[in-house]
């Protein structure tokens, strides 16, 4: 444990104590390696890789003020004797803001500069990065915590072979409250579903993905006859009897119109 000191203002030794906790919380196991792509502008994830390359030292500038860079960390995972119940996490600091981002260009969390200074009475500073299935909880309800903003919506570059369909089932074309909706996206290339996305609104508090249907129709071929789907696909969803339909009517218009949207898909990326 760091040694006790008392704390002034002028020394300050509080908070120069609580950065050797801060310190002592963790165990270094390996480096990192480093490489980046510096820009003077931001760009896009598809581009991460068209700036000027550096291989920045820890200690080292990596660029100016305003300068933006793409980052990839690389590194091994030692054997740890009888730790392997701890935690395994990346300590990054760039002395800026950042954006962690998977491997398909979807980000995952921000991060901030250690080196910035909070209002700690707020609680502990930090961003979160949600998916929207996480983030729309209920009506009118969100996973916002007391004290935070949602600050941007972010939509990850699709790929070309992307094609989707949307539709919903009303009294009217517009202006009216879905009797049940659905939404049908899919990744198609060389005659082949590579990835389905369905989701049905309308029938939950939140609209829902049907994703064990999903990966039924990964990897099949669009020239054999499409998987049916069954009542077990639609068990994530709680749909309710009103004025407008009952809850086996939404069950099965949802059925149905998945079947004409994959219909109508398989036929837009064929034409």
């Amino acid at each position: 444990m760091p040694e006790y000191k008392p704390y002034t203002l002028k020394y300050h030794y509080l908070d120069e104590t609580l950065k050797q906790i801060d310190a002592a919380i963790y165990t270094t196991v390996a480096p990192l390696e480093i490489e980046a792509w510096r820009t003077p502008e931001p760009i896009p994830f598809a581009e991460r890789t068209t700036g000027e390359y550096i291989t920045p030292a820890i200690g080292e500038s990596w660029g100016g003020l305003f300068d933006c860079a793409w980052f990839h960390f690389t590194g091994d995972v030692p054997e740890r004797d009888g730790d392997g119940d701890k935690p395994l996490v990346l300590l990054l600091d760039v002395s800026g803001e950042m954006c962690v981002f998977d491997e398909a260009g979807a980000p995952v969390r921000g991060l901030t500069s250690m080196a910035s200074s909070y209002d700690f009475s707020l609680g502990r500073p930090g961003k979160r990065v949600l998916p929207l299935g996480e983030f729309i909880t209920g009506v009118r309800r969100t996973a916002l915590r007391p004290g935070e903003l949602l600050s941007a919506i972010l939509v990850p570059q699709q790929p070309d072979d992307l094609h989707s369909v949307f539709l919903k089932a009303g009294a009217r074309k517009y202006l009216v409250i879905s009797i049940a909706m659905v939404a049908v996206a899919a990744s198609i290339r060389d005659e082949k579903i590579i990835e389905a996305r369905i989701a049905a609104g309308s029938c939950s508090p939140v609209a829902q993905r049907l994703h064990e249907f999903e990966a039924q129709l990964a990897g099949h071929r669009v020239q054999q006859q499409l998987p049916q789907i069954t009542p077990a696909h639609l068990a994530v969803l709680s749909p309710i009897s009103d004025v407008r339909g009952s809850a086996q009517y939404r069950s099965e218009a949802v059925t149905q119109m998945i079947g004409r949207a994959l219909a109508q898909l398989l036929a837009k990326a064929a034409s």
